[in-house]
């Protein structure tokens, strides 16, 4: 379609922007303070964009994905004064992981924001919980983290002055492949969560139809208390509600027709009696008295 007053994404009301993090979005580290400013700037647009499109209403949708380390030929030609060669904080993924990650989150821009790789989502979640001991962690860490083993050569190309490959393409790996990972846990989980948890529920429900004396046993367990087993009669909710309005008479305290059996619970020495006390005559006759309707009752 050739550029015109129709052709931009407002005036179609529709589109997505995905912008391209990473968790260097959140959290800065060292040795790459530039870097680090363009991530937070580009979450900060992303922000404030995002809420301008809600404020507008529009069709349009903007969601961003915060990347891992990822295996390209970044590390390959960036000037650096290291004494050994650059290389992205372990863990490393291919850049395919991240390119799946992109076009899932073009397709599916309801959410804010994507989390990809194990790596990305312990670190967002470290900074917002403990900044100050990641900051520790990475003075320690975050220099020798970003080195090989292998020393620097002076003659490396650079592509801050010039691009490198003007005449070359270099393709989207870079010389990590035999440790970068192609698949993560937690992005395909993060994908697929709403099928994860559906899968769950349906599980329990069906756990449930197989076991249908399971909720009987729980109830029984919890009325067991004390080491005092209460098997309830037809005269429970009459008593209940008697209790509620307060019109129990303290006289007729354990003189119901529920039957108590009792039991030795822990710490009791077998003869003993961890049971309410029998009512008197005379407490058995006020009650009777006054609820002759429905029977004995307890308080």
């Amino acid at each position: 379609m050739p550029p015109g007053p129709r052709s931009g994404m407002l005036p179609r009301d529709s589109g997505t922007i995905v912008q391209v993090g990473s968790a260097i979005a959140y959290r800065g580290i060292p040795l790459q303070s530039a870097y680090s400013c363009a991530k937070h700037a580009l979450q900060g647009g992303h922000e404030a964009l995002r809420c301008e499109l809600l404020h507008a209403g529009t069709n349009v949708r903007c969601t961003m994905v915060q990347l891992p380390a990822v295996n390209t030929p970044q590390f390959d030609w960036v000037l650096s004064r290291l004494p050994r060669r650059a290389q992205p904080v372990p863990p490393i993924y291919q850049p395919e992981l991240a390119a799946r990650a992109v076009v899932y989150a073009a397709d599916h821009p309801g959410r804010r924001e994507y989390w990809v790789g194990g790596s990305t989502a312990t670190t967002l979640v470290a900074n917002a919980v403990v900044p100050g001991l990641l900051d520790r962690y990475l003075a320690r860490t975050g220099f020798d983290s970003q080195q090989t083993t292998e020393r620097r050569r002076r003659d490396e190309p650079t592509n801050l002055w010039e691009q490198v490959d003007m005449d070359e393409d270099y393709g989207a790996h870079g010389r990590f492949d035999d440790r970068a990972r192609e698949h993560s846990v937690q992005a395909w989980a993060s994908r697929h969560h709403g099928a994860l948890a559906a899968q769950e529920d349906a599980e329990d429900r069906s756990q449930q139809q197989r076991d249908p004396e399971r909720d009987a046993s729980v109830g029984a367990e919890e009325r067991h208390v004390y080491g005092v087993a209460v098997l309830e009669n037809e005269d429970q909710q009459d008593q209940k509600h008697q209790r509620e309005q307060g019109r129990a008479d303290p006289r007729c305290a354990g003189a119901g027709t529920s039957r108590v059996v009792a039991t030795p619970a822990p710490g009791i020495r077998s003869g003993e009696s961890n049971s309410h006390r029998a009512p008197s005559p005379e407490g058995a006759r006020q009650c009777k008295r006054q609820a002759p309707s429905s029977g004995w009752f307890s308080a």
